[in-house]
């Protein structure tokens, strides 16, 4: 492709290039090499209408210059071509044919960077697979290993139905010496291949769970439509979801609610009955206007995101109730999630909140870069005569705002998007529009919208057709057209990218490392007659030398493993490390996690916490109740804290103070997993130094015996977070909250109230009333409330033992399945390298062992040599 570079150094002379440039090639692209963001160019661009006008904003492509990039391009089998801006990448891209980018350098941001580019240029991303160089090598193992997924199947089962005719037929023989030789080998392999077998089971069934979330209206539902293919989730813009709605691929049409479970004959019926369901839960208070969470089968086929489950989350919009609490829940469970914004508003005060706390707990699973955007209703733009048309403008003053939120979300990747326009598309490809499918002109879907009107998606896209004639010259339309238009493919494409970066990681780091262990265990036992038939033919002398080599071989290979990690181990870590610092054993980082769970949940410390936050909600209300400037009565005091709130600021409190722990411990984990593959790569190099050495050994006593190869190692230990702590005071407190009930209702808003009073003399307050209140209140307020709240709220926390009830969960949430989860899965790793290499250097130390024992007896030894050519 060919571009143009602008500079931004003189406006005028860009905008003049950019007009003639459009003029000659309406798909013409341009590369930005100035100072500051698109968004502040482009307006210098617009300058009100005066400069680029919409006409030409329309079709303006561009995207900033990228420098030291390091990337490989290739085009169909063609030899891979170096890039090192983005500039030269450009160059290499033609915009029809399927490519390949690969990251050399192993930076997903840098890969982020690069897609985010080519959104900018409206490149046709679902032409492009960009990975990263590491997952280029796993993609080609993780394809071989599906392509022979079913052989791989059949010859484990095969394998085991030979060997367990081939034990019975040793185990119906007559005792003789070899028959429990025999059983054994036959029965180890046999355990290796069902180990095999339930590793290639589970890489076949790995669940992508996908979550998709927004506040109320940016068009959440027809996203979660667009990736099923059909409309099930209802897409009302008055009714908020209530709740996880959570699809499964099933045979039918089913829907889950606490327990109960119906199924249904056909689409139409479960999208009325889900329906339902969100208007009872918008009409009823008592539950905070929310629905447990819903589990939906579906039976569509169509779409390409059939093995995945689709969270259609709750909106951030009401922070604090129930709804909160399920979009939360669902970010904790999905491996990748798209956030929408509406392209009408940007984000929202509530959506930057609630970003925040998204960003904390991808953080702390490590699965940050799974965190997409959806700037969607893009085709508001057509109609929105105030604002410039380029949409990357948008994208990008979005883009700023959230490295505005926090420094992580520089990477993100923002697509533009229509869902509306794709699931029009969608719908009219179901309902048999044929005029469609290889495109007709544009001024001929007036035509076609009148002749199909039960096809509502027609008139949406009819409408819209004319937008892509008039702005873009698009005279032809067709799904095809339409689909692309609406950027949907684009991001759909993106995430089965990143959903399929976690299968890669899944199958590679882990199924096919346990079964390469497997192999390896068989494999030793295969070549134990190879080096008993060599040492069957050694004179004594010789067996005494290599007793002694394989002496000092298995006992340089015991010194190496250790179930914690040893002194030599430690020497290997960074110098700042968490090891270290308990001596390499686990237990005491464990019991030292759980001695400052228990610190932070200290009586006085929680007590104080609580205190300081009930002031600060009594003290806020007050000064909005003030701010009103209405009539203040002794009601409305009373009413300003209840027993109720006080719940709900415990609760906040025990949030925070988990998510706190979370943060410290997701950091230390963090540093704790680098550590075990760090020590993990040392061990790996010791028992490759230790191989060598025996192999140099044997080699100068002139024997070719066969040493077991080091088992690959693979860290594939996950890294979840913990998840949201469910406490609930109020409900296990009653008594307290009585008591507390009458302290606010009574005791300390009489007193309190005395104070307001002298202040106001409960008339209607003034504007310098409110302002006399807040510059005399403040210091008086805060006495009053030491005086008659602080003792009474702090003695309710010891008696009723609120820190027990905030630690237990805690304790459950971040230590017992958090942090010892991880330990015993880098336990359960380090033993499966130590067991597998121990079980093969036990096979090759018996070779020698065995030797004099099947030297005199060569019936014996035929006898397990042909068993062992049949379990081969």
């Amino acid at each position: 492709m060919k571009y143009s570079e602008l500079f931004g150094e003189d406006i005028q002379a860009d905008i003049a290039a950019v007009k003639q440039e459009l003029d000659d090639n309406s798909a013409a692209v341009f590369v930005y090499s100035g100072p500051g963001t698109l968004y502040d160019y482009i307006t210098d661009l617009y300058d009100r209408g005066r400069g680029l006008n919409d006409e030409y904003l329309y079709r303006f492509r561009v995207c900033y210059e990228k420098k030291n990039l390091y990337v490989t391009y290739y085009r169909d089998r063609s030899e891979g071509r170096l890039a090192g801006s983005m500039s030269e990448l450009i160059a290499m891209l033609d915009g029809e044919s399927r490519c390949r980018i690969v990251v050399e350098a192993d930076d997903r941001v840098e890969l982020a960077e690069i897609v985010q580019q080519l959104i900018y240029i409206a490149y046709p991303l679902e032409t492009v697979d960009i990975l990263l160089r590491r997952e280029e090598r796993d993609a080609g193992k993780t394809r071989r290993f599906m392509n022979q997924v079913g052989e791989l199947m059949d010859g484990c089962g095969s394998a085991l139905s030979k060997l367990s005719e081939l034990w019975e037929q040793v185990n119906r023989e007559t005792a003789s010496p070899a028959k429990g030789v025999r059983l054994k080998d036959i029965g180890e392999a046999m355990e290796s291949c069902r180990v095999i077998q339930s590793q290639i089971a589970g890489a076949l069934n790995v669940e992508l769970k996908l979550a998709v979330a927004a506040s109320k209206k940016a068009g959440k539902s027809v996203i979660v439509n667009c990736f099923l293919g059909e409309e099930i989730a209802p897409t009302s813009t008055e009714l908020a979801t209530p709740n996880n709605c959570i699809y499964r691929r099933d045979q039918g049409y089913s829907l889950e609610l606490e327990g109960n479970r119906r199924r249904f004959q056909n689409r139409e019926e479960i999208h009325s009955a889900i329906l339902e369901y969100f208007r009872k839960a918008q009409n009823s208070k008592d539950t905070g206007f929310a629905l447990p969470d819903m589990h939906i089968g579906y039976a569509t086929g169509e779409n390409n995101f059939s093995a995945y489950t689709i969270y259609d989350t709750a909106g951030p919009d009401a922070a604090g109730t129930e709804h909160e609490r399920a979009a939360r829940e669902a970010m904790h469970q999905c491996d990748v999630a798209v956030f929408a914004i509406d392209y009408s508003k940007f984000l929202t005060k509530s959506e930057e909140s609630y970003l925040r706390e998204v960003k904390r707990i991808f953080t702390a699973q490590n699965k940050f870069h799974s965190l997409i955007f959806a700037l969607n209703k893009m085709d508001v733009r057509y109609t929105d005569s105030d604002a410039p048309k380029s949409f990357i403008m948008s994208v990008d003053f979005v883009k700023t705002r959230l490295a505005d939120i926090d420094e992580a979300y520089k990477d993100c990747i923002v697509f533009p998007t229509s869902s509306k326009e794709y699931f029009s598309a969608v719908e009219a490809e179901k309902a048999g529009v044929a005029e469609l499918e290889n495109g007709i002109p544009a001024g001929q879907m007036r035509q076609l919208t009148f002749s199909r009107k039960d096809v509502p998606g027609l008139k949406w896209l009819h409408s819209h057709s004319e937008y892509l004639d008039y702005y873009h010259g698009i005279e032809r339309v067709s799904y095809d057209v339409f689909k692309k238009d609406s950027g949907m493919p684009a991001l759909m494409n993106y995430v089965s990218y990143v959903a399929r970066s976690k299968t890669r990681d899944e199958i590679i780091n882990h199924v096919a490392a346990q079964i390469a262990i497997q192999k390896v265990k068989i494999q030793s036992v295969l070549d134990y007659i190879t080096n008993l038939e060599t040492l069957i033919h050694a004179d004594d002398q010789k067996i005494q030398q290599i007793s002694q080599i394989i002496t000092d071989y298995t006992e340089a290979v015991d010194a190496i493993f250790s179930e914690n990690c040893n002194q030599n181990d430690l020497a290997v870590l960074d110098q700042d490390n968490m090891l270290s610092q308990f001596d390499g054993v686990y237990e005491k980082m464990i019991d030292y996690q759980v001695e400052s769970l228990k610190a932070s949940c200290e009586v006085t410390v929680v007590a104080n916490n609580i205190y300081d936050v009930v002031v600060d909600v009594i003290w806020s209300r007050l000064t909005a109740l003030l701010q009103s400037y209405g009539e203040v009565t002794g009601r409305d005091i009373n009413g300003l804290f209840t027993a109720k709130d006080f719940n709900v600021v415990v609760n906040s409190v025990i949030k925070v103070e988990a998510g706190r722990n979370a943060d410290e411990i997701s950091e230390q984990l963090r540093k704790l997993r680098h550590e075990a593959e760090q020590i993990a790569a040392y061990r790996q190099a010791k028992l490759v130094e230790t191989n060598q050495q025996c192999k140099d050994a044997l080699s100068k006593e002139q024997v070719e015996i066969i040493l077991p190869d080091p088992p690959a190692f693979e860290f594939a230990a996950k890294m979840t977070a913990p998840e949201e702590v469910p406490i609930d005071v109020y409900k296990a407190n009653l008594n307290l909250f009585h008591d507390l009930g009458f302290l606010f209702e009574k005791k300390f808003f009489a007193n309190i109230g005395v104070w307001i009073s002298s202040l106001l003399r409960f008339r209607k307050v003034t504007e310098e009333d409110y302002k006399r209140t807040l510059r005399a209140g403040i210091a008086e307020f805060q006495e009053a409330c030491d005086k008659y709240l602080k003792s009474d709220i702090v003695n309710s926390v010891y008696t009723y033992r609120i820190p027990d009830k905030i630690y237990k969960p805690l304790k459950t949430a971040v230590v017992d399945n958090y942090i010892c989860g991880l330990v015993e899965e880098m336990r359960r790793i380090f033993n499966a390298m130590n067991d597998t290499y121990k079980t093969c250097g036990a096979q090759f130390r018996a070779a020698v062992d065995d030797r004099d024992q099947y030297k005199a007896d060569i019936a014996l030894h035929e006898t397990r040599k042909n068993t062992i050519r049949c379990i081969e």
